[in-house]
């Protein structure tokens, strides 16, 4: 995953990226957008391989694929999304502290969502694991889709709108 990562953004590099800086990239939302509702439908699968007792491999399977998915859109946000806004709020206070807000929030989502995908890998289930993975799940499944539209409402919006003042 991760060389898919690198090879991805050297590419990128070696287009537009001569100082060091990330330019504007007018595909980058729309690919973010397409991204939310893979890892979304990535996740809606673990609960579709869900057992009621016992050990499911398809389980460990889908926490692999939705994490790995997760942290590969992490690291793209976080040298895209995040380094371009921060490169364009330089000196601007609240703009820097919306984004710092936004990538902090973020982290502790990544958090959350490694140690939910560790904690039931591999695992056999009995009455309450699977007490515990349904509420672990539901929570996940909550802040992820309201993590997702607020970033796609607000943060993309601040993205879009430095396109706009350089236009």
């Amino acid at each position: 995953m991760f060389k898919f990562v690198s090879d991805k953004l050297k590419f990128r590099r070696s287009k537009t990226c001569k100082e060091h800086t990330v330019p504007y990239n007018g595909k980058l939302i729309q690919d973010f957008e397409d991204e939310h509702l893979t890892i979304i439908n990535l996740f809606k699968q673990i609960a579709s391989v869900r057992v009621d007792i016992g050990f499911n491999p398809l389980l460990d399977t889908h926490l692999s694929e939705f994490k790995s998915k997760f942290q590969e859109h992490l690291i793209i946000e976080n040298l895209e999304l995040y380094k371009y806004l921060e490169q364009n709020f330089d000196g601007n206070s609240s703009s820097e502290a919306i984004t710092n807000a936004f990538k902090q929030d973020m982290n502790d989502v990544a958090s959350h969502i490694s140690h939910f995908c560790t904690a039931y890998e591999s695992q056999e289930f009995d009455a309450k694991k699977l007490d515990d993975f349904d509420a672990a799940y539901h929570e996940i499944s909550i802040t992820l889709n309201h993590r997702f539209h607020l970033e796609e409402r607000e943060l993309f919006e601040l993205y879009k709108d430095t396109s706009l003042e350089k236009g």
